[in-house]
């Protein structure tokens, strides 16, 4: 950096502008995803001093959340790899970056993600050491939780099967789509990805209904183990990129031959890699983790002595100090929203399952089944946002 007089510097100060303001422009345009087809760009402000002391003061108060908008749905393993610039409609361009300049890129775009609210200080010092050590280190773990990170370090082979058993890529993301415990049992083979090759889908699925039972989940089922999602990661991981782009030519043909509308931008070879969509299972993960939290919080709450109007006790308060902290999680409001989410589900899975059982003509079920989904990230992203909100109140 040093040696060239000051254009390598110049450049990289560049490159680091760039990773900022690219990054400020991604959110400013991203579309809202909430609610009432609030598809606006975010349009929020720069936090500069003078915004920063007047928000600190209360006399601005932004009333959209960057955490609502569609950037806030991809994954941070894509926006660290790659200069990503959004479209009007929330998908992106994505342009590769060379190992090295994604750090200095990164510090740019990690920076703008932090004075918008949508990472906190923790994770801006995560996301950066990890960037530094994927872009200097001969060695590198992958993404995941405690000892699943060594995963990276494992030989090839061992990877594979290593990732297979703690359900997680390289890059963080689930092999399998998990299924959550409110959910109607299936077996694994109906639990797939929009990604997921079509051929792979149906192959797996009529081989799992031979015995007539569409909710088989043994492990000594092979075909069941090896799910659609599982079988394309193995393919994909022994036949390297020439084997994904014959997958990708492959579903591209299959979805021709079986529903042409199903074909999506991002099915084709090699453009895929230069068009990205957000994840759409995020909402839903978050979804889940935070009703869990809820469900714990609200057990507490039915062991707290309470007074004739509703609320907690004097006495309750001095025995319990940390009640005090936690009381915007027992909000009345909060609490409708979460009963009212958890009952639409269970509707949308009932007029889910009625679909897949009723409707033959598979651009059909398509369509409705994305009609459905459409609702469910509509129930996900109301409560993510009141829990959020809660959380903010409650300084967690």
């Amino acid at each position: 950096m040093g040696r060239h007089s000051k254009k390598i510097p110049a450049a990289l100060v560049g490159l680091f502008g760039a990773g900022y303001t690219i990054t400020v422009y991604n959110i400013l345009n991203s579309p809202m995803d909430e609610d009432e087809g609030d598809d606006e760009p975010f349009r929020g402000r720069l936090n500069t001093a003078e915004y920063f002391i007047k928000d600190l003061q209360g006399d601005i108060r932004n009333p959209k959340d960057p955490l609502q908008t569609t950037y806030a749905d991809y994954n941070t393993s894509q926006l660290k790899r790659s200069i990503n610039i959004t479209r009007e409609d929330g998908t992106m361009v994505s342009i590769p970056l060379a190992y090295g300049f994604q750090f200095i890129y990164n510090g740019g775009r990690i920076m703008a993600e932090w004075q918008y609210g949508l990472i906190d200080e923790n994770d801006a010092v995560n996301q950066l050491t990890q960037s530094f050590i994927d872009n200097f280190s001969p060695f590198d773990t992958a993404e995941g939780e405690g000892v699943e990170e060594l995963r990276g370090l494992f030989p090839d082979l061992g990877a594979m099967l290593a990732d297979i058993m703690v359900n997680k890529n390289y890059f963080g993301s689930p092999i399998q789509r998990e299924q959550f415990p409110t959910e109607p049992k299936k077996a694994q083979v109906y639990v797939t990805k929009r990604s997921t090759s079509q051929m792979s889908k149906d192959i797996a699925q009529r081989l799992n209904d031979i015995d007539g039972d569409e909710i088989t989940n043994s492990a000594y089922y092979p075909y069941n183990y090896l799910s659609p999602d599982r079988a394309d990661y193995i393919a994909a991981w022994f036949l390297g990129g020439v084997g994904r782009f014959i997958g990708d030519l492959s579903d591209v043909a299959y979805k021709a031959a079986t529903d042409p509308e199903a074909i999506e931008l991002t099915d084709y070879p090699v453009v895929g890699q230069f068009y990205k969509e957000p994840s759409e299972y995020k909402d839903q993960m978050e979804f889940y983790e935070n009703s869990n939290r809820y469900a714990s919080l609200l057990y507490q709450l039915d062991s707290i002595d309470m007074n004739e109007d509703g609320r907690i006790s004097a006495e309750e308060y001095q025995a319990r100090p940390e009640l005090k902290k936690r009381e915007p999680y027992y909000s009345a409001q909060l609490q409708l929203t979460y009963k009212l989410s958890n009952k639409a589900l269970r509707e949308l899975r009932k007029r889910e399952k009625a679909a897949e059982k009723y409707i033959v003509e598979p651009s059909e079920l398509r369509l409705k089944l994305q009609e459905i989904d459409v609702t469910k990230q509509l129930v996900f992203t109301r409560f993510n946002k009141a829990f959020r909100e809660a959380k903010r109140k409650a300084g967690d």
